[in-house]
């Protein structure tokens, strides 16, 4: 009895061991965003997944060294404005590599006709100073149309030119 209680103890003591060294051996592995990868969002649908592997938590900063870095768990979502990022995971004693990404800033209008009137609207990523030139200048000035935004041009008589540049 006493050798049969031995040998369930050393068992015991094995799976034991074993669990806590796979656990605490497996790398975290960053997948997704791969490292270097310029990610072009359209305005108003700026999501993309982390993916990664063996890992708790992710990391992300906006410089190599991770100062003031936002932690997070598994499953979450954030608003990152456009820039490069730094990025890795942590499982639970080691961390990834670190791997890195750019959201690329997006300058994009439409126009619109919407019942004999035209609408310019700011579909990219970022605010845009514009004017609209009928001839003459008709609207602008270099009036900032915000980002997800839209504003009428009033009576356009001849071919219109809009110019726009990056706030």
């Amino acid at each position: 009895m006493k050798t049969k209680t031995k040998t369930i103890l050393a068992l015991e003591i094995i799976f034991v061991i074993g669990v806590f060294a796979y656990f605490f051996t497996l790398q975290p592995t960053a997948i997704a965003p791969i490292s270097g990868h310029v990610i072009g969002l359209d305005a108003g649908s700026g999501e993309f997944n982390f993916r990664f592997e063996n890992a708790r938590k992710v990391i992300i900063a906006k410089n190599p060294e991770f100062d003031n870095a936002v932690e997070f768990d598994r499953t979450f979502a954030i608003d990152l404005p456009p820039g490069t990022y730094y990025w890795k995971v942590r499982g639970w004693i080691r961390e990834s590599t670190t791997s890195n990404f750019t959201l690329a800033q997006k300058i994009a209008l439409r126009l619109d006709e919407i019942n004999g009137e035209l609408m310019i609207y700011n579909t990219g990523t970022q605010n845009v100073k514009i004017r609209v030139l009928d001839g003459e200048e008709i609207f602008g000035e270099g009036e900032v149309l915000l980002k997800n935004q839209g504003t009428k041009i009033e009576n356009p008589q001849a071919e219109i030119i809009i110019e726009g540049e990056a706030e």
